[in-house]
């Protein structure tokens, strides 16, 4: 199916009550012959979809056993979306795109003085490599990005990954959300990606502060480059940079944003969280 062939809904989606006895194999069967005919997006889709991602996705292991018994094998939102025949990518996007604010996730709550975010740009390259980029995660356009509530205390600073070509999108976002840019580090990925100028070996984190957002001790500040090989797992960021910010920051209230996991004295946020 093509872009073209997608039909945005007209009306509000309600967000589904999540049933405490739902059937996997029903589910499966009533969306897999659903799914195989389908010309547009319905509601039951995504209503469908919500309930099961919502299930499947926080704990395949306790959900299996739940339904099947103690000795139940482990079943995940990667195999659900593969038994009624979609791209778990494809399912994330679904939502992601049409449902209304209620079917995605509410926005952070709260007063935090770290923000890290990782956002998933979207990219105007070849429509071979945009797919690339789609079927890892769900991109967002600029606008969706820069109109987020964010979450911040009066004085705050801001970590905000960017890859070089997302530069001058990274800046805009960063005055939308209401922070000055400072400076960046570096990660060196020490291994060669794609590219059509250079093949990039780098991406950016850039910080920015509001209000009486100030920098670190000056015994907890690192050097501009942060030197670790890239990971299989597309879009994972180093593990030393969350404890870079934990030494420059040790006391202050800290969220992430577009997290994929979760992590001890963080607030973590995200549609990736739990997910296999």
């Amino acid at each position: 199916m093509t872009e073209k062939d997608e039909i945005v809904l007209r009306k509000e989606l309600e967000k589904p009550a999540i049933p405490e006895n739902w059937d996997y194999e029903e589910s499966v069967k009533r969306l897999k012959s659903i799914v195989y005919k389908w010309r547009k997006l319905t509601e039951e889709i995504l209503q469908e979809l919500y309930i099961a991602r919502a299930i499947l996705a926080v704990n395949p292991s306790d959900a299996a056993k739940i339904m099947h018994g103690a000795n139940a094998p482990r079943i995940t939102w990667a195999k659900y979306c593969n038994e009624i025949g979609i791209h778990r990518s494809t399912a994330n996007r679904w939502l992601l795109r049409y449902g209304s604010a209620q079917m995605r996730l509410e926005s952070p709550k709260g007063n935090f003085d770290i923000i890290y975010a990782d956002p998933p740009w979207k990219y105007d390259f070849s429509i071979s490599t945009s797919r690339a980029i789609e079927s890892h995660y769900p991109s967002m356009n600029i606008e969706d990005i820069k109109a987020m509530s964010i979450p911040d205390s009066t004085d705050a600073v801001l970590f905000l990954w960017a890859t070089a070509p997302k530069l001058l999108d990274a800046l805009e976002v960063m005055a939308a959300w209401g922070f000055q840019y400072k400076t960046h580090a570096v990660w060196n990925k020490m291994k060669i990606g794609m590219g059509y100028w250079f093949r990039g070996q780098h991406e950016l984190l850039l910080i920015g502060t509001k209000g009486k957002g100030i920098p670190p001790d000056t015994t907890n500040r690192y050097g501009s480059v942060i030197e670790e090989k890239r990971t299989e797992k597309h879009s994972r960021k180093p593990e030393k940079i969350y404890e870079i910010i934990e030494a420059m920051f040790p006391t202050q209230k800290k969220i992430e944003l577009f997290a994929t996991k979760k992590r001890k004295g963080w607030i973590s946020w995200g549609l990736d969280i739990g997910k296999d």
